[in-house]
């Protein structure tokens, strides 16, 4: 069995996870998620922004 592995390059994906109150869906569609360090940053700096004003 070949482990699934999901890099995110990029922040827009948790982003619009996060908007819409679906991150819980990563963990149930492969088993290690790799998030490099600045997507993580840009990803919790905008979540809290989108929260408020929508």
């Amino acid at each position: 069995m070949i482990e699934k592995t999901v890099i995110v390059a990029d922040s827009s994906p948790l982003i619009a996870l996060a908007v819409i109150k679906q991150l819980a869906l990563l963990p149930q569609l492969c088993s290690k998620i790799i998030i490099p360090p600045l997507c993580f940053y840009q990803a919790i700096s905008v979540y809290p922004y989108q929260r408020h004003y929508s």
